[in-house]
Order: structure tokens, then sequence, then C-alpha cells
């Protein structure tokens, strides 16, 4: 069944909380995007996961070179899904995907993938 997936991108975290709190009957994933977790800190994934403990949150640091540390921090702020990036080299997303498993969550690769066959070995089944 598809999931409804909403984009935190604004830069203010108190915008993204009362945007969150008034979306959550809708949607099954709210996203801390790019933007949000440069301006706020990883930290708005724990306050947008405490409130909303029957939703997803979904890390969105789009790791490109430094995927272990990046996932297990996004991870250990709460998120059940983080992102790394479709360009960046295998290797790097072989790495988000172990860290996952360690963790028993999920990883999405935002693509271009020019290997797109090859993930799926690692286990990634989440594509944007």
């Amino acid at each position: 069944m598809p999931k409804i997936q909403l984009a935190l991108d604004t830069l203010s975290a108190e915008t993204a909380l009362e945007l969150a709190r008034i979306v959550t009957p809708y949607v099954d994933i709210l996203e801390a995007g790019t933007p949000l977790i440069e301006s706020a800190g990883i930290g708005i994934v724990s306050r947008l996961k405490i409130p909303h403990l029957n939703k997803l949150v979904l890390g969105d640091p789009k790791s490109s070179d430094v995927g272990t540390y990046e996932a297990g921090v996004a991870f250990a702020a709460g998120a059940d899904i983080v992102t790394t990036q479709g360009i960046t080299t295998l290797a790097t997303i072989a790495e988000v995907q172990r860290e996952a498993d360690k963790w028993k969550r999920r990883v999405e690769v935002d693509c271009p993938v020019d290997g797109l066959r090859e993930i799926t070995v690692f286990g990634i089944n989440l594509v944007l």
C-alpha cells in the first residue's frame, strides 16, 4: 500500500512542528528535510518523532560520503528511515544500509542511481 510522505523543508523548527501537528492524521511519513536539518540541527528528528510515535520519521541528510556517521546520528535521533544520494558511490550506499541494518531501520536512496540493480543486493527497497 502506498504511503504519503510530507517533506518538511521549512527553515523553521517551530513551523515544521506545527505543520506536522496539523497534517499528522493524513500522512504516514514525516520527513525532516535537508534544509530543516541544516537550519535546526539533527535534534529536529527527535522533536518530530516524540509526539508522533505512530508515524515514520525520515531524516534526509542526503549522505554522500560519511554515510555511516550521518545515518547513525539520524537513527540515534529517532529516524526510522534515512536518505543517501544515488549519485554517491555504491560503497557509501552499502555502508548506509549496513548502519540501517544495525538499527533495524531503513534507507531511501535519492536517485539517480547508476547501479540501481546493484543496490538491491544491499537490501535497499526505497528509491525516490
